[in-house]
């Protein structure tokens, strides 16, 4: 194999390009519609939406929302949210929640995609909706929130060049009051924006903490969260292979090269001080705003999956929109860069299937492979 063809020559070799758009777009809406069957038919079977109903039902009741460190794990304030979906059936909570999923998603992906891509046309948009189904189904099927996460953070990132501060530091808070390390974005475009970020995200995060305040009883409102807290510091996931993160501490006792608690904190603030110094580096050094942005949220992501404190199968889907667009970069690139990027996209998909689609017996090597 000498050439490997970059998905924008394949795009731009096909006529009617309009129909790969409308290609993606059915892909999209036939498994979506074909997830809402399934729940509907098949209950709460693989379906997350029940847990995050029932939480919302518990805060609107002033009941408690965390009970061990499984079930709802997301901040109060994400409760509060859900308790707009608490009275509709269930069937259709599912439905709603996997649409606000699914909207968000491909908007800000497609967002992303012609903000960067010189001339992305209804052709290329198409390929990149054909592209990133596969390796995004098992969110949209189960009703996890990492469509959101990304989408969040990739909008956050967009606002920010479009210097809308405010929207930007609101998509970041959002985000980090759902899985808290979404915060590694935000603090990598604070060290980017010192003066038009930073105080900013302090402000919501403040800001979002005091309305969690103002939805429910205050005594009510303290007390879960610190029992979200308190769930989370003590969360032995880690220790169990059915439910054990797939980041850097699975990955060394694959190698046999366990870690100690306090060597793995370390790393994990080491990595993160790298990747300030590279954002303030660039900084500093003036490197173009497109690059900075970009270095943001790809390292920023990059370390929330090798290196942040819950990192499932599913999670992975923070990589597809960035993927899936590093893809249409490729011609830009030598035939080594090219096969690193399909390579990259083949594992990815391979994880996924193994994991999330196939009734495999689950042990630490089949796991370690995203």
């Amino acid at each position: 194999m000498t050439w490997l063809p970059s998905v924008d020559a394949v795009a731009l070799k096909r006529p009617f390009r309009s129909r790969w758009l409308w290609a993606g777009i059915m892909v999209w809406a036939v498994a979506f519609a074909a997830v809402v069957v399934r729940v509907a038919v098949g209950g709460s079977r693989n379906d997350l939406f029940p847990t995050y109903q029932q939480a919302g039902v518990a805060w609107a009741h002033g009941q408690p929302l965390y009970h061990t460190h499984q079930g709802f794990i997301y901040t109060p304030l994400v409760a509060a949210f859900f308790a707009l979906l608490a009275w509709v059936p269930p069937n259709l909570g599912a439905a709603l929640w996997r649409l606000l999923n699914v909207i968000a998603f491909l908007s800000a992906a497609l967002w992303w995609f012609r903000r960067n891509q010189a001339n992305a046309n209804a052709g290329r948009q198409g390929v990149f909706l054909l592209l990133l189904f596969p390796i995004s189904l098992g969110n949209l099927n189960n009703g996890q929130a990492n469509p959101l996460m990304i989408a969040l953070l990739t909008s956050a990132v967009l606002l920010a060049q479009a210097r809308r501060w405010t929207l930007s530091a609101l998509c970041v808070t959002t985000a980090a009051y759902f899985k808290v390390y979404p915060l590694a974005v935000g603090l990598l475009l604070a060290v980017i924006y010192p003066k038009e970020f930073s105080w900013r995200l302090l402000l919501a995060l403040a800001g979002a903490g005091l309305l969690s305040l103002v939805l429910q009883h205050p005594d009510y409102v303290i007390e879960q969260y610190r029992r979200w807290f308190e769930s989370r510091r003590t969360d032995p996931r880690r220790y169990d292979i059915d439910m054990a993160p797939r980041d850097l501490w699975m990955l060394t006792r694959t190698l046999h090269l366990p870690l100690t608690e306090t060597l793995y904190a370390l790393i994990q603030a080491a990595t993160a001080a790298a990747l300030a110094f590279v954002c303030g580096w660039g900084r500093y050094r003036h490197w173009p705003e497109e690059r900075l942005l970009h270095a943001a949220l790809l390292l920023g992501c990059g370390w929330m999956l090798l290196l942040g404190p819950s990192t499932e199968s599913a999670t992975y889907v923070l990589l597809a929109p960035l993927l899936v667009y590093a893809l249409f970069t490729a011609v830009r690139h030598p035939i080594g860069m090219r096969s690193l990027l399909w390579a990259s996209y083949g594992i990815l998909l391979l994880g996924l299937a193994l994991n999330s689609f196939l009734h495999l017996k689950k042990n630490i090597y089949l796991k370690s492979i995203q």
